[in-house]
């Protein structure tokens, strides 16, 4: 299954108060526990970077709805190396 280059979960409430998960946030978590690798987390401890070994790309996970209980949904984006060097120093460039 390939990623898409941004994908941008959500929320659903139900009538009767439940929260449950839209398409988009079954994909990024079934691809965070299921297929990506975890490669780095920012200082901010909700900023994490991982890489798809299906095609050594990298993708940030972040939650931009921070406000919200759990961070809110997740957003899952792939990021460019020049990114990844400045954002995490630590990452050897590949």
């Amino acid at each position: 299954m390939d990623l898409p280059d941004e994908l941008v979960g959500k929320w659903i409430v139900d009538p009767l108060g439940r929260i449950t998960r839209d398409d988009a946030e079954e994909r990024i978590w079934d691809a965070v526990n299921n297929r990506l690798t975890k490669i780095a987390v920012r200082d901010d401890g909700w900023t994490i970077l991982y890489r798809d070994p299906s095609d050594e790309s990298y993708l940030e996970l972040t939650f931009p709805q921070g406000e919200m209980q759990g961070g809110g949904p997740a957003k899952l984006t792939r990021i460019k190396m020049e990114l990844i060097n400045e954002f995490y120093p630590a990452v050897p460039s590949p």
